[in-house]
């Protein structure tokens, strides 16, 4: 027996040993830093990437003393991953903190154009090596990962959560808890503005949540916002140019924006009944199309509120007019069920009647492009109930035919 325990009891010690040199690793790695140590908040402009849309956070250590300057960069991912978006949705997209030297990221984020501002933060050296201990602790294999929020916890807010939580500086948390006018939503406009059909489907993805009014420390979510913010105490000077980098293009001026392609497309469906010499089965078969295009969103709206882990995509109001349950009246069309067509068609008119009545006192923005969609809808699901427009069972040629 003895004899058998001894291996397991020396595994135990290597293991032992090994924890107390990782131990003693990180200690000396923050004995490494001379009294000319700065570190730096690293704010980068909006890429061309979905991804890279809001621009970037990261931190910098220079010890010149002892030949250091590392990025450390909460903002790391796989692009390549499987299924990269959809987990992006669910929130189970995992990022995690990386580190490299100065000299690469420059090169990669100039490579794209995209500007740098550099803002020292003025702590002192004590706090300095605090703030470089837990980022090489942070940077351990087993502590490096997380699960990404786009809101909540990304690589901006992570970043100013390690200073803020060494800091122990409340002097200005009020400035910090200030409630703003502003809303998540809001924010993002500034953002989108140049890409009109992003913009419209990231409006329809958002719930309730993103139309709630935020903090300034809530709007530190932002790597621009964290920037201006942080130059407003004394925690950092004002931001330096690195590199400035080409601005994301103005709003575009195209005809095919998001509202006029939704009033076209009303007109287009809309003259179906009140101008064109179609029959019921066609009327039938353009409802088909028109709520079968309607409920596909209401279904992922309704698989992020089930599955997502994102409380901005919670509670989402769109689903009362992108309603999943359009998929199921589009099969009573198939099918020729009209009783549970017509049942479910009265339902949903009153539901679309409260919707385009409320529209203004909702508690969530509702795109305003889709105000078209709205009335085709509403427009179509009353002439399913009271029947304004008489179509024929069959066309004149058809009738003719026989």
């Amino acid at each position: 027996m003895s004899l058998s325990k001894r291996p397991i009891c020396h595994r135990f010690r290597l293991l032992w040993l090994f924890a107390i040199y990782l131990c003693c690793t990180v200690s000396l790695s923050a004995q490494q830093l001379s009294d000319q140590v700065k570190i730096s908040l690293l704010t980068c402009g909006q890429g061309d990437e979905l991804y890279s849309l809001f621009g970037h956070t990261a931190i910098r250590v220079v010890d010149r003393v002892n030949g250091i300057d590392r990025i450390y960069n909460y903002g790391t991912f796989d692009p390549g991953q499987s299924f990269f978006y959809w987990k992006f949705l669910m929130g189970s997209l995992e990022y995690e903190l990386s580190v490299t030297n100065f000299t690469a990221f420059y090169e990669e984020y100039t490579s794209e154009n995209r500007s740098i501002y550099e803002q020292e933060l003025n702590f002192p050296a004590g706090l300095l090596d605090r703030i470089y201990d837990s980022l090489e602790i942070n940077a351990l294999p087993e502590n490096r990962g997380y699960k990404y929020d786009f809101f909540e916890d990304n690589c901006t807010t992570r970043a100013f959560g390690l200073i803020y939580k060494l800091a122990g500086d409340a002097r200005f948390d009020d400035f910090f808890n200030h409630p703003t006018d502003l809303t998540y939503r809001k924010e993002l406009r500034q953002y989108t503005q140049h890409r009109p059909w992003l913009q419209l489907g990231i409006n329809l993805l958002l719930g309730r949540y993103s139309d709630s009014k935020i903090s300034n420390l809530q709007g530190f979510f932002l790597p621009a916002n964290l920037m201006n913010g942080m130059a407003k105490t004394d925690w950092t000077g004002e931001p330096k140019l690195l590199f400035e980098g080409q601005a994301q293009p103005a709003k575009t001026g195209s005809i095919f924006n998001p509202m006029v392609a939704m009033w076209l497309l009303a007109m287009l469906f809309a003259s179906e009944i009140l101008f064109l010499r179609t029959n019921r089965r066609t009327s039938a078969w353009v409802d088909m199309f028109i709520f079968t295009f309607t409920g596909i969103p209401g279904l992922l709206i309704l698989l992020l509120r089930l599955f997502s882990d994102h409380p901005s995509l919670q509670s989402n109001l769109n689903i009362m007019w992108a309603n999943p349950l359009n998929l199921l009246f589009a099969f009573f069309l198939f099918k020729d069920w009209n009783l549970p067509a017509r049942i479910y068609m009265i339902f949903y008119a009153a539901l679309l009647s409260f919707l385009l009545v409320t529209w203004s006192r909702i508690p969530q923005q509702v795109p305003l492009e889709i105000m078209p969609v709205l009335f085709l809808l509403a427009f179509r699901s009353l002439q399913r109930v009271f029947v304004f427009v008489e179509k024929p069972e069959k066309t004149n040629k058809q009738q003719s035919d026989l």
